[in-house]
């Protein structure tokens, strides 16, 4: 049910008035009891769903910061990762580079032994 469809509210429960009737009538002190009670309990009602509605908007303004949070914690990660990435490609060049270096320079110790032995 929503809002628009509510009929009563405090202040009419509040103030309704009834017809009075010879036979068969209430009494109208125990009408207006009850309907105090009604009154009240229609008070505590409308307060809590404005509490809950404030709730609710808090709660949404959280969702859209902790979305906004999470999108650049996102994008935080995407950049560490290419960064890990090109240091990966460039270490991995770096090691292929030394190791060419060391074979080279062991192809070179090689023939120098060799052209010592003879």
């Amino acid at each position: 049910m929503s809002s628009d469809e509510i009929k009563l509210t405090p202040t009419l429960i509040l103030h309704k008035e009834f017809k009075v009737k010879i036979h068969g009538a209430y009494d109208a002190r125990e009408v207006d009891s009850f309907l105090d009670i009604i009154n009240s309990d229609y008070e505590a009602f409308f307060d809590i769903v404005e509490n809950k509605k404030r709730d609710i908007a808090v709660l949404k303004h959280r969702i859209i910061r902790m979305e906004l949070e999470n999108t650049k914690l996102l994008e935080e990660v995407i950049s560490l990762r290419k960064i890990k990435n090109a240091n990966t490609s460039k270490n991995n060049l770096e090691l292929i580079q030394e190791i060419n270096r060391l074979q080279e320079e062991n192809n070179r110790l090689k023939q120098e032994l060799r052209n010592e032995k003879r």
